[in-house]
């Protein structure tokens, strides 16, 4: 969902059986994948069609009124043509209650205290009570003889009912339409892809006023965005050198009707990139990369990293890497207009009084509207990072990962901050009100002084400023660019091949976050991690020809939170986890998957829904 940088996950079509692999790429990639790639990717792959011949239904219910079916049919057409088409169904209610009320009363009735922070109250309760998610999508993969393959996939997936965090509220999904489509060509030494992603959505802020723009706190966020990206790659050396290399362009259309931002966006992105692979002797590897992307959205950037890799054993690594990425503002930090509170209508006693002087002049004072504005100023985030690893195979049994890394970051963009602080304004764009071009200087320097001199009354109107049409509003929050932070950490994992059935893990990090600079104490204190210090995983599977199980156990220090409207904190949880699976033959198989199975009642950002347990049944049918 690009308006806020965040991935829309009930709008993936396709259930997870049809993942191939689920791989997070750790640290900065903007060398890789460009803007935004920051601390991170998540490389989702989904299977070929040709690995998924044949068929299965699935239908899964349980606790919150859970009922879930999936359906997938693939194979082979002929001609080197193969097929899949999927399919599927979610409807639940799930753990979203009503905040309408005064903040004292919603934390209290949600979070049992008010020691770990208040929740803001809502001005309007979710309008649906239950989640109804359908997806669908279609593959087809056509293999030539000379090595060259095609691919044309699509898929659909229609959303209501979801409740979501932002910076200015929740906010509820009731209709959303997402479709896709993709196309691919590769070949031995090239590849050209293409992607078209749509969204028509009508959702609904829980938290916003009732403007005329906004209605009872309706939203529409249209998005569409399309990119082609060609990639070329050769070996040299007898192969102890590769170098790929390719180019990328994309365009990106926002359409709100002005019920989120000032006007549409347009964008475009562009992009060139290369990496090469040196086998320096038969132990050491380095790898280099660059990419140079420029937008409309913001000023050119180059990404590098490097790496080397020293194999100590050949089955055992050392690694020492270098990367720095970038990451843009998305929409709403840039664009926003969202309201925050009801219109201040004080000053429409003003404007009448000042009647005879203003000559027939409106002011608009009658209900000024109070917003969070983006600001389209904010400049780029930055990171670098050094990182060194081991990978290790111990005794043929045990795989050992141990990482260390330290990163430094700048320009941080806030969360929604007042406008007008002790360090003065932080939206330039949004200075004190200037009056009516069409008044004369006397009528205007009159209305300057008379709302001077109101602020002591009235402190919001010190943010008193204008639209860009010229019409007043009180800019009761934005965005800006702030300090410079040090992070660091560790991450340990382990995995332990018992014997053949049986496998145990462990998974432990540790993260440290220092603020080294802050414009002021007050904006240094807004600037939280929000995750947290330690955290650890366990769990031991069982795996055999019939059946296979699982239990999982994770602990999470507490930690505090900031984002936008939700400050507070996030205490330490414990979640258990089961799963298993039964094949009663070989077209029949017994599921349950157990979310949280002591039923411990917990949140995982502040602000967001009290879990409990989640356990569902399924059977599947194969064929």
């Amino acid at each position: 969902m690009p308006f806020l940088g965040a991935q829309e996950w009930a709008a993936i079509s396709m259930p997870l059986d049809d993942l191939a692999s689920a791989e997070l790429v750790r640290g900065p990639s903007s060398a890789l994948y460009g803007a935004n790639a920051f601390n991170g990717v998540l490389n989702l792959v989904s299977k070929q069609a040709r690995y998924s011949e044949g068929g299965f239904a699935r239908l899964a219910g349980g606790e919150l009124s859970t009922v879930n079916a999936d359906l997938r049919q693939g194979g082979e057409i002929g001609g080197g043509w193969f097929y899949k088409v999927n399919g599927g169904y979610r409807g639940s209610d799930d753990f979203t209650v009503a905040r309408v009320g005064t903040p004292q009363a919603v934390t209290q009735s949600e979070y049992g205290t008010t020691e770990h922070g208040l929740l803001p109250a809502e001005r309007i309760a979710p309008v649906l009570d239950e989640n109804e998610i359908l997806f669908g999508g279609v593959r087809l993969d056509r293999y030539f003889d000379n090595g060259h393959a095609a691919t044309i996939e699509g898929g659909y997936a229609s959303i209501e009912g979801p409740v979501f965090q932002t910076g200015i509220g929740r906010v509820q999904l009731l209709d959303v339409d997402r479709p896709w489509f993709r196309g691919n060509y590769n070949a031995p030494h090239w590849n050209l892809l293409g992607y078209w992603n749509g969204r028509d959505a009508v959702q609904r802020s829980l938290q916003a006023s009732i403007t005329p723009t906004s209605p009872a706190g309706l939203l529409l966020l249209d998005d569409t965005n399309w990119q082609l990206e060609l990639q070329g790659n050769q070996d040299f050396f007898d192969g102890r050198a590769r170098v790929v290399a390719g180019a990328s362009y994309g365009e990106e259309e926002i359409r709100t009707e002005r019920t989120l931002t000032f006007a549409d966006v347009d964008a475009d992105f562009s992009a060139v990139f290369a990496q090469a692979d040196f086998d320096i002797t038969n132990r050491l590897k380095a790898v280099l990369a660059g990419r140079y992307d420029e937008s409309n959205l913001h000023d050119s950037q180059f990404s590098p990293k490097g790496s080397l890799v020293f194999a100590l054993t050949p089955n055992q690594t050392l690694r020492l890497t270098y990367n720095e990425a970038f990451q843009v503002a998305n929409y709403s930090e840039f664009f926003l207009q969202a309201p925050v509170a009801p219109p201040l209508t004080a000053l429409a006693a003003l404007e009448a009084a000042l009647g005879p002087l203003l000559g027939g002049v409106p002011l608009g004072f009658g209900a000024i509207p109070v917003l969070a504005v983006g600001n389209a100023n904010l400049a780029i985030e930055e990171i670098e990072t050094w990182e060194l690893g081991y990978s290790g195979v111990l005794g043929g049994r045990t795989l050992l990962t141990a990482d260390y890394y330290s990163s430094s970051a700048e320009n941080f963009i806030s969360d929604l901050l007042p406008n007008v602080g002790p360090g003065g304004r932080l939206n330039p764009d949004f200075q004190f009100y200037a009056p009516p071009a069409a008044l004369n200087a006397q009528a205007r320097a009159i209305l300057l002084a008379q709302l001077q001199g109101l602020i002591a009354q009235i402190p919001a109107l010190a943010a008193l400023s204008n639209n860009f049409d010229g019409a007043p509003i009180l800019v009761g929050a934005t965005y800006t660019n702030f300090g410079e932070v040090d992070t660091e950490g560790i991450d340990v994992g382990l995995q332990w091949h018992i014997s053949r059935p049986w496998r145990w893990s462990f998974n432990y990090s540790w993260f440290d976050f220092d603020i080294v600079e802050a414009p002021s104490p007050q904006l240094a204190n807004q600037l939280k991690p929000n995750a947290p210090e330690h955290s650890f995983s366990t769990g031991l599977l069982y795996a055999a020809d019939r059946w296979d199980a699982a239990v999982s156990f994770r602990w999470v220090d507490g930690f505090d939170w900031s984002a936008g409207v939700f400050n507070g904190e996030v205490p330490s949880y414990e979640l258990v986890d089961l799963v298993g699976n039964y094949r009663v033959t070989d077209s029949i198989a017994l599921g349950l998957n157990v979310s949280n199975l002591t039923d411990e009642e917990h949140w995982q950002a502040f602000g967001g829904d009290v879990l409990g347990r989640r356990a569902l049944g399924s059977i599947k049918f194969e064929w």
